[in-house]
């Protein structure tokens, strides 16, 4: 366990970023003109709803962090968030040309992603030390088929997450025509998996529950998403089919995975 006042540390730090996290899952989803108010100009509503369907698996992380039993479920985080930081704070500053900086959300989003990867960064080194010599608690060992699962995930998510940071290159890597920027920024999400799946895979005992519950979330997810916003989406793409195919069928494995290993 951690104590008292680094565990509130981490509760703050959970509350500063993860409810501007809520805000924009609600605002992508629901308010479809939210895309053309944000901190650049997010191009068409597919983009958009895309997007949220990213800050809600963002909600999700962080509803599991605030709520974990305790750090060692909490770890699987960190460097896949780092990953994921570096992602789109490197793409607003190599790119901060589309960006409208007169906006509000503008400066908020630059600020947000210095701040969440700095400060996650002065915690992880005391909390590492804090915990130092605790033995986990006992629980189920996760199933060698949800392991391989999440090492498939991690492989998929790479590949596409590379294919899309360099959209337009490949431009039928996705069943829409994004902005370029909005593909960039999107192209957090599977290139963090590529690092939070073998994280999860390779969690010690009881503390990989919580993490999987959050990427089976984010990959449902997205296949409701191109369901439910399905005339948003170009069907007659193979990568329409392909990308639904692939989070339906990996949300399935890593659900049957997770409830043979006792979750």
């Amino acid at each position: 366990m951690l104590p008292p006042n680094l565990a509130l540390e981490w509760k703050l730090w959970i509350l500063l970023n993860g409810l501007p996290a809520i805000f924009a899952t609600t605002m992508f989803l629901l308010r479809p003109s939210f895309g053309t108010r944000f901190g650049w100009d997010v191009i068409p509503r597919a983009s958009g709803v895309m997007m949220g369907v990213g800050f809600l698996m963002r909600s999700a992380m962080y509803v599991q962090q605030f709520t974990a039993p305790d750090y060692q479920s909490m770890q699987w985080l960190h460097w896949g968030n780092v990953v994921f930081a570096a992602v789109l704070l490197g793409v607003t500053c190599v790119w901060g040309d589309t960006f409208h900086w007169r906006r509000f959300i503008a400066i908020a989003w630059l600020f947000l992603y210095i701040e969440e990867p700095v400060w996650m960064l002065t915690l992880l080194p005391r909390s590492e030390a804090a915990i130092a010599g605790q033995a986990l608690a006992p629980g189920p060992v996760i199933h060698p088929l949800l392991q391989g699962g999440l090492f498939l995930e991690a492989a998929i998510m790479l590949i596409f997450g590379i294919a899309l940071f360099l959209y337009p290159r490949w431009p039928k890597v996705i069943p829409w025509q994004p902005d370029h920027t909005s593909a960039k920024i999107l192209a957090g999400w599977p290139l963090s998996y590529a690092v939070w799946a073998p994280a999860l895979a390779l969690t010690a005992a009881d503390a990989w529950r919580g993490g999987v519950i959050v990427n089976i979330i984010w990959l449902a997810a997205v296949a409701l998403a191109l369901l439910i916003w399905r005339k948003e989406f170009d069907w007659s793409q193979p990568s329409a089919k392909i990308i639904f195919g692939v989070c339906a069928g990996l949300a399935v494995l890593l659900t049957v995975g997770f409830l043979i290993s006792g979750g």
